[in-house]
């Protein structure tokens, strides 16, 4: 098959059990998530994929699948991933903690705790977590702003982020999230010998990327590193257990700003989007980075949680999203979309 010659599918789709399965998911809509998925990846016409894709059910996980591509290694549950953007959110939680604590406030001006910047306007927490601390108060997506987050906390805690990162994941049994404290290239894969470099192509040369390079400053916003296996397992501590107090998790999935998105309008809230699909809330967010690209999407009333990462990226690729957004397309379709009802036939 042309299939098997353009890609290295050296992967595993796992399919619990029928008996295993929720009641309320049926082995048709189970069996369609997994042939939908591939037959996606197999279109000729779609960006090729290299990473991982995982989604859960509850506590069951109904798909996974990794592939790489080419000369580009296969990809596995245990492979740490820079998770990008999606570091966002665990950056919040960490400053969400420390408001339960009543260590900081959500309104209070940063420049009372970090008075040496000389922040020239009185941003507030809520207003970076929401990417609102500008002067016109209004939505401009920014790093620096989450980077800034990561000095409060260090300065609150008395700790590196890259210690308080380490706090977090312990407290939801992540045994491979960490942030890396230096730049230096050799240190850290001799420090983290199963960390493999993400890719990126560009005119048709395959790249290896230079994100070990990247400033550690920038963890808070987009340099965490993960696994798929511990990324999920993130999520199941945040949605499931109490790693914040009920107010401040509510206040995070709150929309506090409209937003333009590819997806359709929507709502941002603390370091995630929330938006709305057949009824039911979708929180999510994506990311990307040089060599490595994340979608995370949660339905808080289904508990269906996905998530997709890549380690393969193209640059001047306007594309580069097209098989997250299949995906998120499939699942909603087979798990989202209200099913037909046949009370008239009994």
């Amino acid at each position: 098959m042309l299939l098997k010659k353009i890609l290295l599918f050296m992967s595993v789709c796992v399919l619990v059990a029928c008996s295993q399965l929720p009641r309320h998911v049926n082995v048709v809509q189970h069996e369609d998530i997994s042939t939908d998925i591939y037959s996606l990846l197999s279109d000729k016409e779609s960006i090729p994929f290299s990473g991982v894709i995982l989604v859960d059910l509850d506590e069951y996980r109904i798909y996974e699948h990794a592939q790489g591509y080419y000369n580009v290694p296969a990809m596995s549950l245990h492979q740490p991933f820079v998770i990008a953007d999606l570091a966002k959110q665990m950056t919040a939680v960490m400053a969400l903690r420390l408001v339960d604590q009543g260590m900081i406030g959500l309104h209070t001006p940063i420049r009372e705790y970090l008075p040496e910047l000389g922040l020239p306007y009185n941003v507030t927490l809520h207003q970076l977590l929401t990417h609102t601390g500008n002067p016109q108060k209004q939505f401009i997506y920014n790093n620096a702003g989450y980077d800034l987050i990561g000095k409060l906390i260090s300065r609150i805690t008395l700790t590196s982020f890259e210690e308080q990162i380490d706090n977090l994941a312990q407290r939801c049994g992540m045994k491979h999230t960490f942030a890396k404290e230096k730049g230096d290239r050799l240190f850290f894969k001799l420090l983290y010998p199963e960390y493999k470099e993400g890719w990126r192509e560009w005119r048709g040369r395959k790249l290896i990327n230079d994100f070990l390079e990247r400033d550690p400053r920038e963890n808070p916003s987009l340099g965490i590193i993960s696994t798929p296996k511990d990324f999920m397992r993130w999520g199941r501590c945040l949605h499931g257990e109490d790693l914040l107090s009920d107010e401040a998790y509510d206040k995070m999935f709150t929309s506090y700003v409209d937003i333009d998105h590819r997806w359709g309008r929507m709502g941002y809230g603390y370091g995630v989007q929330v938006g709305k699909t057949f009824g039911s809330t979708e929180i999510s967010h994506s990311g990307i980075v040089p060599g490595f690209k994340t979608t995370n999407i949660y339905y808080p009333a289904e508990k269906v949680n996905v998530l997709i990462l890549e380690n393969l990226t193209f640059k001047n690729n306007s594309r580069g999203f097209e098989i997250h957004d299949g995906i998120r397309k499939i699942i909603i379709d087979k798990l989202i979309t209200p099913m037909p009802r046949y009370d008239h036939l009994k």
